[in-house]
């Protein structure tokens, strides 16, 4: 499978195929387009993995193969893609964890990884991706605590967690003023609801749903 569309002095800057119907592997001959900067395929039949040799293209600022059939685990070579400011790889059917080296994509606004079975826990670096915008790790098999280092990301707006098998306590929140959605419905999350959500003033959605938490929503 390799399309193009998107060229710049007759370098292929972009693939925006979406929605076609395309079926087979997404190539690993698409790291030969060295100028490439922008990887949009969702909404296609793709199966097989995310070739690793995506890791070789060293312009790329979005990666979106959201709704797909891929499958195993998201490589870790793509941490070296230090200009990557969205990875939109949800629902789809991704195993294994969280590569610890994408604790190096500090330019990262969009992290969606939402729909897929992934395991383990979430990982304390996130909290250093401070450019972070959006964040869903939503409808995976998650456990463990929700970090507390989340509470770094004040430039976060949505952060959706919903439907993992989290535990603990919802840690504090209060710095993420610009937070509009706070998701963290259908866990098993324990504890008093803090305080401090209610001085999220942006926030126009929260979901609590089907926990163990006790208390009112604070105001």
């Amino acid at each position: 499978m390799c399309g193009r569309r998107g060229r710049r002095h007759g370098r292929v800057t972009a693939l925006d195929l979406e929605n076609l119907s395309l079926v087979g592997a997404i190539s690993s001959s698409v790291a030969n387009l060295t100028f490439l900067r922008k990887l949009h395929l969702p909404g296609n039949h793709l199966q097989g993995v995310i070739p690793q040799e995506l890791a070789a293209l060293s312009y790329l600022q979005s990666i979106v193969l959201f709704q797909n059939k891929l499958e195993g685990e998201i490589p870790h070579e793509l941490g070296s893609l230090q200009n990557l400011k969205v990875l939109n790889v949800s629902y789809n059917k991704l195993t294994g964890t969280i590569p610890w080296e994408f604790s190096n994509l500090l330019n990262l606004e969009i992290l969606y990884i939402a729909h897929n079975s992934l395991t383990g826990e979430i990982p304390t670096w996130i909290g250093n991706l401070v450019k972070l915008r959006k964040f869903s790790l939503s409808a995976n098999q998650l456990t463990g605590s929700i970090p507390s280092s989340l509470g770094n990301l004040s430039a976060l707006t949505i952060l959706n967690l919903h439907t993992n098998n989290l535990t603990g306590s919802i840690p504090p929140l209060q710095n993420l003023s610009s937070l509009t959605v706070l998701e963290l419905g259908y866990n098993d999350l324990t504890g008093y609801i803090p305080s401090q959500i209610g001085n999220l003033t942006s926030l126009v959605w929260l979901d609590l749903q089907s926990n163990r938490l006790t208390g009112g929503i604070p105001e």
